[in-house]
């Protein structure tokens, strides 16, 4: 009996452990029609901002799987997107607006009483690396016909994902979950905590001046994300019900006094909470 249950948890982890977030999730045709996989690509519409200097894209969606096999239920959310900046000001005292944080979120308002946990998020805490995993492929396909035996999810199998890794430099990224089923990222800019440390030039022979920006920050970031519920298929009934939200933040430095003596530098900034349509 032992045995046989280490067998299904290690099959269970190499499932779970191959499939890593990617734009989409490609669910076979036939899997589809027994209703043992669903997938969908969920994208809003650009969203442009523009107030006197201040200048900001984002492009934002998620994908969306649901898999069955003999091993229970298994739910994919892959929150992805881009946030760019317009630097409409960029000199040695006034830089901006430039992009400093970027939150997917991904509440989830019925995930407990459906009977599934939140397995997996990626990508994870970093403890301050400038390198994380984002997304890469996954394949799927049939080793039998799934309309003769539509009650055995396993005759779907699932190809190894190439992990992949992007230079994050001078950001970070960090992963938590308030509720235990809610997964939340956060890509912040990671370098000038306080206002001082942008300034050089402190000392009295000359003005004050402004680092440059960071190119992330200069010029966008792209993301993607992933969260992984399971649930055992004797347990697992009623509906997953969810919202994904992306918060990015832009921000502006500029000296409001600066001369040989002293200096003064102001922070503007907008928070912008852009919800997707949700499954």
């Amino acid at each position: 009996m032992k045995t046989g249950l280490l067998r299904l948890f290690a099959a269970l982890f190499a499932f779970l452990f191959s499939l890593i977030g990617q734009v989409g999730y490609p669910c076979p045709a036939k899997a589809k029609a027994e209703h043992l996989c669903y997938s969908a690509i969920v994208m809003s519409d650009l969203y442009l901002f523009e107030q006197d200097d201040a200048k900001l894209n984002v492009i934002h969606g998620y994908s969306f799987a649901a898999y069955r096999t003999e091993l229970g239920t298994s739910i994919f959310v892959s929150p992805f997107g881009s946030a760019n900046p317009t630097l409409t000001q960029d000199t040695d005292v006034d830089r901006g607006f430039f992009l400093k944080q970027v939150k997917p979120e991904v509440k989830v308002t019925a995930a407990g009483a459906a009977g599934l946990m939140l397995y997996k998020r990626s990508p994870e805490n970093q403890n301050g690396t400038d390198r994380v995993s984002t997304s890469s492929g996954m394949g799927l396909s049939l080793s039998g016909s799934v309309s003769n035996n539509p009650s055995l999810g396993a005759s779907i199998s699932y190809s190894q994902s190439r992990s992949q890794m992007t230079n994050l430099t001078d950001w970070r990224t960090m992963t938590y979950s308030n509720s235990g089923y809610d997964a939340n990222w956060d890509y912040h800019f990671n370098k000038y905590f306080e206002l001082d440390d942008w300034v050089v030039d402190k000392l009295l022979s000359k003005k004050a001046r402004l680092k440059a920006v960071p190119v992330i920050s200069a010029h966008g970031l792209q993301y993607s994300a992933e969260a992984i519920w399971f649930g055992s298929h004797h347990k697992v009934s009623g509906f997953f019900e969810f919202t994904v939200k992306t918060t990015v933040v832009n921000e502006r430095l500029k000296f409001v006094k600066n001369n040989l003596l002293d200096f003064e530098l102001s922070s503007t900034h907008f928070t912008h909470g852009l919800y997707t349509q949700t499954t």
